[in-house]
């Protein structure tokens, strides 16, 4: 956990679900969003809409928690809804 306390700069693979299966890439956010404040840039790439609600939930609490936030991307190939991840960063600019 201290070294999640630690991150700055997060990069995700192109597929993280082949790396990991959904369970997995649920608890790993799960574990981000409870112990990281301290991210900077948030890359993520290969994010899709199906990887489920709760997945989407958490990468949402992570953007929350952020006190200096100050670059994220997203990219997955294709036009998809992003299940609230817009307001989270609308969110993150007011405490700014």
């Amino acid at each position: 956990m201290k070294f999640f306390s630690q991150l700055q700069n997060l990069s995700l693979p192109v597929d993280i679900k082949s790396l990991l299966d959904n369970g997995n890439v649920t608890t790993l956010f799960r574990n981000l969003a409870k112990n990281t404040m301290k991210i900077i840039a948030l890359n993520l790439k290969g994010f899709y809409k199906d990887y489920g609600a709760s997945l989407f939930h958490a990468l949402i609490c992570i953007i929350k928690l952020q006190k200096e936030l100050r670059k994220f991307s997203i990219f997955n190939g294709y036009h998809a809804r992003f299940h609230g991840i817009i307001s989270a960063l609308k969110y993150q600019k007011k405490i700014s």
